[in-house]
């Protein structure tokens, strides 16, 4: 890394490693897409990390940060297609914490890729305002206006899709279903 602030707009993608998400978002939003990544899409935000981030910030002149979440990860299949939500490690427990709510509104939801899209899509909203409220960081990010989204990506048809049009799509489905 360069210790010079850079002067074109950047957007940094918080996603999973083993989403593998380098090669479609940078064929959707460009080059200047930095990555970090945390398993499940599950970040910690302590202070240290904080700080490192807020200088990243400062210095790539990042304007966007997206989570980005992929329906085709494993690792998001087995909380969703399991009777039992597994609590192996704590990161673990800290996603299927206050998941029992959704998990009872996506049961009644048509398809396995429907199903997986609303938990991710709650998921990465949840990771927002866990943002957001960190103190060092979600600072920064106000006070610079930083737009923070959240995107579920679907590689069937290689789309990016916000967490309300999932919850909107949903819907539709739901009442095709019903009626």
């Amino acid at each position: 890394m360069s210790g010079g602030r850079e002067t074109t707009t950047s957007r940094l993608f918080l996603v999973c490693p083993s989403g593998f998400m380098e090669t479609p978002v940078r064929k959707t939003f460009g080059e200047n897409s930095y990555f970090y990544t945390a398993m499940g899409v599950f970040f910690e935000w302590d202070e240290a990390t904080q700080h490192s981030l807020t200088g990243f910030l400062q210095r790539r002149n990042i304007s966007e940060i997206h989570f980005v979440g992929n329906i085709d990860n494993p690792w998001y299949a087995g909380f969703l297609h399991e009777s039992i939500i597994p609590l192996r490690l704590p990161w673990e427990r800290q996603i299927a914490r206050g998941y029992t709510d959704l998990k009872t509104e996506i049961e009644g939801q048509p398809g396995a890729k429907m199903k997986t899209q609303l938990l991710l899509a709650e998921h990465l909203a949840r990771q927002i305002l866990r943002l957001r409220e960190s103190p060092i960081l979600g600072s920064h990010i106000d006070k610079e206006g930083i737009r923070i989204s959240a995107s579920v990506y679907d590689p069937s048809d290689d789309s990016f899709l916000g967490a309300a049009e999932v919850r909107r799509r949903a819907m539709v489905l739901q009442g095709i279903c019903l009626n």
